[in-house]
């Protein structure tokens, strides 16, 4: 039983342990089991209880969501890219009110890479990334800042995804050690240390959250990440995934700041590469593995309806 006496809690429940964790983020809440006397929570506190034993714990407010994103209305500025590679190794992009200049995705290959290649995607063609230094990169540098986005594409992923192939899928930022929070990396987690393997992945340098669902089966399926706004956005607490049109909770996570930083110098969204990777650093996981198909980048966040478009091959 939890009382709230004027305060601000999160509640989550292990279905399978039957482990209830209560949470409070402000002010106070009183808790009781059975005949157990109450026990006063303030900010801060939390208790776990279950299995005839409870335990108080420190308070994790990056646990709950706080808030959901409003309904965008109207038309959604967005850069999109079908994902057909034409002669020349170039990915058209669709410019709708994003303002890029010379967004089409261009074709590279690093050494001993053949490149990227065309194959059948859900939606007409896409593109076969081998992990080996076969990328892409856009003139459009993607969204900076704190501005709330999302981004959208297909994925098919190998069952046999090697532990330096997960990085990265979709990328833009500037990557310096010491500037936290200033990439933006979608990729499939390949880290033990960071959380289960084959999950969807939202990094940002100090800051992640994985899904739950492992996308190593070698078929087609629709991701999507939202970061919607907030007066001080944080990957923890602020990003939403999508898997294959549903809500995709989150296994594993790290508060950390979001505060992506774009170099008009520096190079343009990556589809294929890793944000952090150096060709001097060749210890570092560096190209994607994997097909995908009809990358887009939205400036807004999208709700789980408007996605559920997208995936369909519609207007959000």
């Amino acid at each position: 039983r939890v009382v709230d006496l004027g305060t601000e809690f999160g509640i989550s429940v292990d279905q399978a342990s039957g482990m209830v964790e209560t949470h409070v983020l402000d002010g106070e809440v009183e808790t009781s089991v059975g005949s157990d006397s109450p026990v006063l929570l303030e900010k801060d506190d939390a208790l776990r209880v279950g299995t005839g034993q409870s335990e108080r714990i420190p308070a994790d407010p990056g646990q709950f969501y706080s808030s959901l994103p409003a309904r965008s209305h109207g038309e959604v500025p967005h850069v999109a890219w079908p994902m057909d590679l034409l002669d020349g190794g170039i990915c058209t992009a669709i410019d709708s009110g994003m303002g890029g200049e010379n967004s089409d995705l261009i074709a590279h290959a690093a050494v001993g890479s053949r490149g990227p290649v065309a194959t059948t995607g859900v939606q007409g063609g896409a593109v076969a990334l081998d992990g080996q230094g076969a990328y892409l990169e856009s003139g459009f540098h993607g969204i900076g800042g704190t501005d709330p986005r999302t981004v959208t594409f297909w994925l098919r992923v190998p069952e046999d995804l090697e532990s330096d192939e997960g990085f990265a899928i979709l990328s833009w930022g500037r990557f310096r050690s010491p500037d936290w929070g200033s990439v933006w990396q979608v990729s499939i987690n390949m880290l033990d240390y960071d959380g289960p393997r084959g999950r969807l992945r939202l990094g940002t340098h100090g800051g992640m959250a994985i899904g739950t669902r492992d996308l190593r089966d070698g078929k087609w399926h629709h991701v999507a990440v939202v970061l919607y706004p907030a007066l001080r956005p944080d990957a923890g607490k602020h990003v939403l995934l999508y898997v294959d049109g549903e809500f995709e909770p989150v296994s594993q996570r790290v508060l950390g700041v979001i505060d992506t930083e774009i170099d008009p110098q520096g190079h343009g969204v990556w589809v294929g590469r890793d944000i952090t990777h150096h060709p001097a650093d060749p210890g570092r996981p560096r190209y994607f593995r994997g097909d995908v198909d009809e990358v887009a980048i939205f400036g807004g966040a999208l709700s789980s309806e408007q996605i559920g478009r997208v995936m369909t091959g519609q207007s959000p």
